[in-house]
């Protein structure tokens, strides 16, 4: 797109050159900004599912909304203690704790609503500002810039209202600003289209990939092949020729500890260490921490062999998922993971397959329900059963899903590149406007736009 014909300097190293006939302000000069402080001791247990106002946090956040089905709900006494937090519509929320700058444009209230802490209200004070062009600012470049430079070196992120009202930007004419707002409203829009269709297809290839290795792990390869009821109402029929047999008499289960951590001869070692955070892929070769020899014999873990599958056993997130993986070099384990070394009869790759195609349904099993960090019984894990024809039959296929696997990865992968390319095209062509990198005054929307 084409450019303006005259620049100068914005005083701004991150911003640089903006249209000469541009102003640049500052939020203390340009908005007004409340957060919640103290609000007389709001406890979580006076969150309603119903109630007289609306009470946002930080995960109500949604695409630039507030989804309100998800929002709890505060009395009118609560709501009408604190006038300053109290919502308009065309504001602008941001959160300043947690995950920094997810900023939401309220262009609709369904009902009165306030706020709780780690957010900022913003309104446009001055008439010369559209909050909507400001929304467009708060998500660009330009202030996650601004942000980055103000948070060199913090240990814990927060947005200090004495930092952000130090934020600066420029400002077009309200006629220039609607035009800008016009345009990107239309190209994020036409963007978030693409992107949402690829997200589609990768939630598509997942289940198809679930169906599969359920399959697989439950009726075999072969499909004329003989089937008998399992005894196991969610498994139904399997092969005649399979074993139905308890996880206890098919693999040792066993703990992991941590080391002390004040031991600095504990850490730092060569052993690598597994928690939680690491079990996000499938093959464990590497983890962020480590341990020395002094740490393993220190603590309430051994060394789990190459070969062996992991289990995390306690995290919140168990109601959803069971993180699994195969052990690619010996490791050790935290207390929040089990290690399952099997006993010859099944492999533990038969096995990290047989719990991903069985997922949901193992989770009714064998994780305990309403406990605050969600938690596998050991006793419902040990006593549940699996299902497997012989080695020779499981190896096949194993090496069957692998490559449906592989295959099914590279898909999702290029998928999810190009909605990393998609989403870098479409900050920068926020962060481009918003700064007069691109002139769009004489803009059009049409079908090819």
């Amino acid at each position: 797109m084409k450019r303006y014909e005259k620049y100068k300097a914005s005083g701004v190293q991150w911003i640089g050159n903006i249209p000469e006939e541009w102003a640049m302000s500052q939020i203390k000069y340009a908005t007004y900004v409340k957060g919640r402080i103290g609000w007389k001791g709001l406890k979580s247990d006076e969150f309603l599912d119903e109630g007289y106002a609306y009470l946002v946090t930080g995960t109500d956040f949604e695409k630039g909304k507030i989804n309100w089905e998800n929002c709890y709900s505060i009395d009118k006494e609560r709501y009408d203690e604190d006038p300053f937090i109290q919502i308009k519509k065309d504001d602008l929320l941001i959160t300043k704790d947690g995950t920094i700058g997810k900023v939401a444009h309220i262009d609709s209230l369904p009902k009165y609503t306030c706020l709780n802490s780690g957010i900022f209200v913003v309104r446009p004070l001055l008439k010369e500002l559209q909050s909507r062009y400001l929304y467009y600012i708060l998500i660009s470049n330009v202030f996650s810039d601004f942000f980055d430079f103000n948070s060199t070196g913090a240990t814990i992120l927060h947005l200090y209202q004495n930092v952000f009202d130090r934020f600066g930007f420029p400002i077009p004419a309200i006629q220039e600003q609607n035009k800008i707002i016009s345009f990107l409203d239309h190209k994020t829009a036409q963007i978030d289209a693409l992107i949402e269709k690829k997200e589609q297809l990768i939630e598509k290839l997942k289940l198809q990939r679930q169906a599969i290795i359920n399959e697989a792990v439950t009726k075999g390869l072969n499909p004329n092949v003989p089937m008998k009821d399992s005894g196991i109402e969610w498994l139904g029929e399997i092969p005649t020729h399979w074993k139905v047999v308890k996880l206890k008499h098919l693999f040792k289960i066993t703990g992991g500890g941590t080391p002390n951590k004040q031991v600095d001869d504990f850490w730092n070692g060569t052993i690598p260490w597994v928690s939680p955070k690491d079990m996000k892929v499938d093959l464990i070769t590497t983890t962020e921490d480590f341990i020395t020899d002094e740490g393993l014999a220190n603590s309430a873990t051994n060394l789990i062999d190459e070969g062996n599958l992991l289990m995390v056993v306690r995290s919140g997130i168990l109601q959803r998922t069971i993180p699994i993986a195969i052990t690619g070099t010996p490791v050790a384990v935290n207390q929040d993971i089990k290690a399952f070394t099997s006993r010859g009869r099944v492999s533990s790759n038969y096995l990290f397959y047989f719990v991903k195609g069985n997922e949901l349904n193992l989770l009714n099993e064998i994780v305990k329900q309403g406990a605050t960090v969600e938690s596998v019984e050991l006793d419902f894990l040990t006593n549940t059963f699996i299902v497997f024809p012989s080695i020779t039959e499981q190896n096949q296929i194993v090496d069957y899903l692998d490559k449906k696997e592989q295959n099914a990865e590279q898909v999702t992968n290029k998928l999810s590149q190009s909605i990393e390319k998609l989403t870098l095209y479409r900050q920068s062509l926020i962060s481009e406007a918003v700064t007069g990198k691109i002139d769009v005054r004489d803009w059009e929307t049409t079908k090819t736009n």
